[in-house]
């Protein structure tokens, strides 16, 4: 029961290859069965296992979350720490520095205290001495004018008189000059003072 084929190849009967095909296709049909089984029971355990995992690791990621968490506030606290610090070394020298200064400032006021008081002391002596000073040159004015007068009253013609109303003139014009230079010197004196 062989066929001829139209070139002259004979097929034997039942064909092989036709067989063949079924059979491999049959054979193909089992596999993928089987590897359906397969797959469907690695999802199982693919699940199962996911679901067991999950849980484990969830566990295991709280578990560093918390530590983390606590390590942050450990350094969190340590940095708050320093700043309360470096503050309060902040405020000491602050006040250091203030306290410094008022001191610097009371210093300073106490010595202009003290030359404000010596200055006061000079200028009281000054005027002490230009009284003392105008009230010599008073008497001696006064004395002047006494000699000017009795000279006034003598002879005109005398030569000793003339010489020495000339004289007393020098005087009365020298003493006028002390007084003048003296104001001067005082004015001068307070001026700069001041």
């Amino acid at each position: 029961m062989n066929d001829v084929t139209p070139k002259g190849v004979i097929v034997p009967s039942p064909d092989p290859t036709v067989l063949t095909t079924e059979a491999l296709l049959r054979e193909v049909l089992h596999v993928k069965e089987l590897f359906t089984e397969r797959v469907d029971g690695l999802e199982d355990k693919l699940e199962s296992y996911q679901q067991s995992h999950t849980s484990q690791h969830r566990y295991e990621v709280q578990e560093a979350i918390q530590h983390l968490t606590e390590l942050c506030a450990e350094r969190f606290d340590g940095i708050k720490t320093q700043f309360v610090e470096r503050d309060s070394r902040s405020k000491e020298s602050t006040q250091s520095s203030k306290d410094a200064i008022a001191a610097a400032l009371a210093a300073q006021k106490e010595a202009v205290e003290k030359s404000e008081k010596a200055t006061e002391k000079e200028l009281d002596s000054i005027k002490t001495n230009f009284d003392t000073t105008i009230k010599s040159i008073e008497i001696q004015l006064n004395d002047l004018k006494s000699n000017i007068n009795k000279a006034g009253g003598e002879v005109l013609g005398q030569r000793r008189t003339q010489d020495e109303g000339a004289r007393n003139i020098s005087i009365i014009i020298a003493a006028v000059s002390a007084v003048v230079a003296i104001v001067s010197v005082v004015g001068l004196f307070i001026g700069l003072n001041l």
